[in-house]
């Protein structure tokens, strides 16, 4: 079984009954985290109820410290830290799949597993090769009915992508992400009618660039209309690349609001980033989405 602690400073009590069960493994991820403070302060509190549970570290601010820093400066992270092992990898669930099997067996042995760095004393690192992983969106796919719909209702957070079709100069996303990969319309469909059937009301898109490629866009958008779903819902958004279809089809679907990526409105510093756009286009794309009611934030 897995079970979910969703939010640290709010669910400290769940978190708590939980280690009280004796879990063979604690995973945290890292993805607003910048520093080692906030991933020891988690460590410190599962060491406090269970010192026999290990303790998984992945995500962004761990595939960073594994990415920028040498190995003895990331060791001086991982100590600081105090977890036994790191993920190293911008996806990470096939390796932490792998973990999980390897820790309930009577001798564990992680140096089979890739991405990892591990330690039994916290002053030694072992680092297993690098196995760069491309999981598969529609095998992946979230099973939402495997939450409890208290848990989710009435807001969700979904991806009907990962990575970015662009390249911008600025971004280093693209290059975390790797290529850019696509769920099936299908898949997303089923997921839209389990949340709706459950109560949410409410979605946040969090794909990089949501109407990227445009034709799946619209093939999602015409999905969320022919369903009649009625969802309210915020995304990620190039308003610079969008036909005036995609702005119809936006309304129409039950957006609300579109966080833009709307970095300069300097010619020159737009062909600069590489950014694909230029202020007459960024100009068009926000009279377009005031007059569809949408909410613009850039």
């Amino acid at each position: 079984n897995a079970e979910v602690a969703n939010f640290f400073n709010d669910d400290k009590d769940l978190l708590a009954q939980l280690l009280d069960e004796s879990p063979s493994t604690v995973a945290i991820t890292t993805t607003y985290y910048f520093d080692a403070g906030p991933v020891r302060e988690i460590v410190d509190f599962v060491r406090s109820r269970n010192r026999d549970t290990k303790i998984v570290v992945g995500g962004p601010h761990i595939f960073n410290v594994c990415s920028d820093l040498p190995e003895g400066g990331q060791d001086k992270q991982f100590q600081a830290m105090g977890a036994d092992i790191y993920v190293f990898d911008s996806q990470g669930e096939l390796t932490l799949a792998r973990i999980c099997a390897e820790l309930r067996k009577a001798s564990p042995a992680l140096d089979t597993i890739p991405n990892l760095t591990y330690t039994t004393d916290q002053k030694t690192f072992r680092r297993t090769p690098r196995e760069v992983e491309a999981n598969d969106m529609d095998v992946e796919a979230v099973d939402w009915s495997s939450f409890s719909p208290g848990f989710l209702a009435p807001v969700v957070q979904i991806r009907t992508a990962r990575s970015c079709a662009f390249k911008c100069s600025f971004c280093r996303y693209p290059v975390l992400a790797g290529a850019l990969n696509l769920t099936s319309l299908n898949v997303h469909e089923h997921e839209l009618n389990y949340l709706k059937s459950i109560g949410v009301t409410h979605l946040l898109i969090i794909d990089d660039t949501f109407n990227i490629p445009e034709p799946g866009f619209k093939e999602v958008c015409r999905m969320m209309i022919r369903n009649r779903y009625d969802f309210q819902w915020f995304s990620y958004f190039r308003c610079a690349n969008a036909d005036d279809e995609s702005f119809d089809l936006l309304a129409q679907a039950g957006c609300k609001g579109v966080f833009l990526g709307i970095e300069s409105a300097d010619k020159k510093v737009l062909r600069t980033m590489n950014k694909g756009a230029t202020p007459e286009k960024y100009a068009y794309g926000l009279k377009k989405l005031h007059e569809q009611g949408i909410i613009t934030y850039a």
